[in-house]
This record gives C-alpha cells, structure tokens and sequence, in this order.
C-alpha cells in the first residue's frame, strides 16, 4: 500500500483523535481496517473476556475499504502498465561526451549495410536493429549508429571490447532500456508496436551474471548445469 502511514504526520492539524480517524479512514485502508475493529468489536461490559461484533457501527469502513480497493487496484494496473511499457520510444538523451571510435572492419561495414538494405524484409529476419543509438543522462554513447540483423535459424555474437555496447544493446532488445535513437524489430514487430503478451513468451535471455545461484543448494546448482 503505497499510502499507509502517510496521515500520521498529519495528525497535529486535527483537533481531536476522532477527527483524525475519520478523515485519514477515507485515504489510507490500514486506519480503515484498525477503525472497522474498534467499531466492529465491542467489549461486553458485564463479562471484559467476551467481544461483541456488531456490523451496524461499522458500515462506512467497508465502504472506504471498498472505494479504496477499487482505486488501488486501477492505480496497480495503471504502474504496472507504464512499467511495462516504458523501454517504448526514446529518451531524448544527448550525446555530450566524444569516445574514442574503433576502426570497423569490412564485414562490419558490408553486414551494416547489408541489414539496412533488408530493413523491409521481416518475414526472413526475427530480429532487426537500424541505427541504433543509445545515450545516457551522463552523455556517453553506450551504442553509436549499430545496424544488424539475425536472420531464422542464426546464431549471431556481438564481439567487442569491455564498455563497447553489446549488453546495451542486448537491453534494448529485451526492453529493458529506452533507445535514443534508431528502429528495432523483433519477428517483424516493431519494438514499439511489440505484442508483449504474445511475442513476449517466445523471447527469453540468459544474462551474463548469476540470477538463481542465491536460491539454490549445491545439488540443485549441479543438477541445473547437468540439463544444461
């Protein structure tokens, strides 16, 4: 719950604890929870080991609670839905630092140009980058003017040194990161246009460092690299 706790320091502009109750009920579904149970439970004054539950007092709890719900659960989906979509578009970051330039090799050149000049034939291809530009907030560019394609049935290794790009590169791809510039397809889809719940469970990754070996026990790491 993203807003629980945020009345307490509030509770000096009241002028009473009741008051306080009453308006912090309708924004925060923790005091409206700790309110329906005073309300709701009533300590039997003639037996203090016996409580009461009686519903009537508390009816505008369980419309806060509800009203809150609702609204929390649109707000989830609302982040969840941003989160989600988030890599689409570009970042707008602009390229302040200059890097020192490699001198590319020939198939380099001719595979670049090769994939710009197939750039409209998804059907072959299951993955397409265009001059591909990646900068970050502090001004370098991580990924500077890539072009590449992979077509069906390829394998295809990005090589470079450390701090050339390839994992940014490969962050984009899996959505992770926001382009700067340039276009990216995924089995013929735009990275823009990308059917997340459809594509998506086609793709998969394996990064360069230990995701799992935290959770495991010693068997179950040899047991993994075995079916590996």
């Amino acid at each position: 719950m993203l807003i629980t706790g945020l009345p307490i320091p509030f509770m000096s502009l009241f002028a009473d604890g009741e008051t306080f109750m009453k308006w912090a009920s309708m924004v925060d579904p923790f005091i409206s929870l700790y309110g329906l149970f005073i309300q709701a439970l009533v300590v039997d004054p003639d037996d203090p080991n016996r409580v009461h539950v009686i519903l009537s007092n508390s009816w505008k709890y369980y419309v806060y609670l509800l009203v809150q719900g609702i609204v929390l659960l649109i707000l989830g989906i609302l982040i969840d839905n941003w989160l989600i979509n988030r890599f689409k578009g570009h970042d707008g970051n602009l390229q302040t630092v200059e890097r020192l330039q490699l001198q590319e090799m020939q198939d380099v050149v001719d595979h670049r140009q090769f994939a710009q000049s197939t750039w409209d034939q998804s059907a072959d291809y299951l993955i397409q980058g265009k001059d591909l530009l990646k900068v970050y907030p502090n001004g370098v560019a991580a990924v500077n003017q890539n072009s590449f394609t992979v077509k069906r049935g390829e394998v295809f290794g990005l090589l470079g040194p450390n701090g050339a790009g390839k994992s940014t590169m490969f962050n984009i791809m899996t959505m992770d990161l926001r382009r700067t510039a340039g276009d990216v397809k995924i089995m013929g889809q735009p990275l823009d246009d990308l059917d997340i719940v459809g594509l998506g469970t086609q793709m998969g990754m394996c990064p360069q460092f230990n995701t799992i070996w935290g959770v495991l026990t010693v068997d179950q790491c040899i047991d993994f690299i075995a079916q590996v």
